[in-house]
């Protein structure tokens, strides 16, 4: 999977000043497949691709969204900014640190 394209054919990374220049792979994630993202304006994020499986594992996106805007609420998680739900996509803030 390449995360570049897969950022770029998201509208949030479409509006101006928003173009994806540069993707990495994260490593963990048991169901999805994670990349930090870098604009052109050299803000960072975090896409969250699902695996293709994730609602048969009774995963519903549109839940995992949800409790991610609960938690960054909380002061627990990164903020979600966008999310596509044709795809699951979850795009959030990136927070620097060691795990």
């Amino acid at each position: 999977m390449d995360g570049l394209a897969a950022a770029n054919g998201l509208a949030f990374f479409q509006r101006e000043g928003q173009r994806a220049v540069k993707s990495e792979a994260l490593a963990g994630g048991l169901q999805n497949t994670n990349f930090k993202v870098t604009t052109a304006a050299g803000l960072s994020f975090v896409v969250r691709i699902p695996a293709t499986d994730a609602a048969q594992h009774g995963q519903d996106q549109g839940v995992v969204d949800a409790n991610a805007s609960a938690a960054a609420a909380a002061g627990l998680g990164p903020s979600p900014v966008a999310f596509d739900e044709a795809s699951g996509i979850i795009i959030t803030e990136f927070i620097k640190g060691t795990v």
